[in-house]
């Protein structure tokens, strides 16, 4: 995602404790009270159109207006979810960055995305999670 910062493990400590960031889980609310990355909200997302609509578990979404509302806040919106699904990391932050990005016009500064997911945090920074099942599988 060209011109979108990607955020590594190493980074994780500083970029928590600023609190211009707010860490946003895509996942359902499930995943998110089972294992999350401590002081973030879930906000779920899912791919557009009438078959998205049907798996959303919750209205709290990724949606154009709540984004906008964060960045006129002076925040930066950092997008994250569980297992890597490909080398890439997790598609639904990934396709949650695209679509704030590409089909919402929000700006590239104003969007990170933290690739190495909930999954990738647990065994090296477990302090850094927080959950009733922050073990595997997660789900």
């Amino acid at each position: 995602m060209q011109g979108v910062a990607r955020l590594h493990i190493e980074q994780l400590d500083e970029a928590l404790a600023d609190n211009a960031n707010v860490f946003i889980d895509v996942r359902p609310p499930a995943f998110f009270d089972a294992c999350r990355l401590k002081g973030s909200v879930n906000l779920e997302y899912t791919f557009s159109g009438p078959q998205g609509e049907k798996m959303y578990k919750t209205d709290r979404r990724v949606t154009e207006p709540v984004l906008e509302e964060f960045i006129a806040q002076g925040r930066i919106i950092v997008f994250f979810c569980n297992d890597s699904f490909s080398a890439r990391g997790c598609h639904r932050a990934a396709n949650a960055v695209i679509t704030a990005v590409c089909d919402w016009g929000l700006p590239t500064n104003a969007v990170k995305w933290f690739g190495e997911v909930v999954s990738g945090t647990v065994p090296t920074r477990p302090d850094l999670v927080e959950g009733t099942k922050c073990e595997p599988p997660w789900h």
